[in-house]
């Protein structure tokens, strides 16, 4: 549906928008602040959109007209701010980290484990600490600014080290004693 931009410049008839606001929809009132101290000004929340409620009246003021357009502010609940949206790579990245980590430790520990219990307690240090270097780069990935997650060149080498450090090389006799 298009715009007709001529058929709109031969009404040059002033405009009022009537806003309908809800105590959820309300803004931060602004009349304090206001050029126009007269006036009942707010803020509107972000996510907000205007949504036309019926047909536009005409308002006669001697020879002049006025159309009056009753609108209704509607705020998006559920909507994810812009912050919350840069910051979502960073979030299911560290969450991905997380997971790595834990299964990094679990496959670990199996090794560990089917080396079998004469060397358990040296198996289990050495485990140890290599799931404590994986921790150690997860807490590095947490620590990085949203920017370099939105960065896709950035982004794609943070993937790669992730993938990279659920593979953490285990000592050379834990990886013999494993086989």
């Amino acid at each position: 549906m298009g715009v007709n931009h001529e058929l709109s410049l031969l009404s040059l008839r002033p405009t009022l928008f009537e806003i309908q606001l809800g105590q959820v929809d309300r803004g931060a009132t602004l009349s304090w602040i206001s050029q126009f101290p007269g006036e009942d000004e707010v803020l509107l929340p972000p996510l907000s959109n205007l949504e036309v409620v019926g047909e536009p009246v005409t308002i006669m003021r001697g020879d002049k007209s006025v159309s009056v357009r009753q609108l209704r502010v509607n705020v998006n609940l559920k909507g994810l701010t812009i912050d919350e949206l840069q910051a979502r790579r960073k979030t299911l990245h560290v969450s991905m980290c997380d997971n790595l980590m834990s299964e990094a430790d679990l496959t670990a520990m199996e090794k560990a484990r089917s080396a079998g219990d004469a060397r358990w307690d040296d198996l289990k240090q050495a485990v140890e600490a290599a799931v404590e270097e994986g921790r150690v780069f997860m807490e590095r990935q947490a620590l990085r600014s949203v920017e370099e997650f939105n960065n896709d060149t950035e982004y794609s080498k943070m993937l790669n080290e992730a993938v990279q450090v659920r593979a953490l090389p285990l000592p050379a006799w834990l990886a013999e004693a494993a086989c």
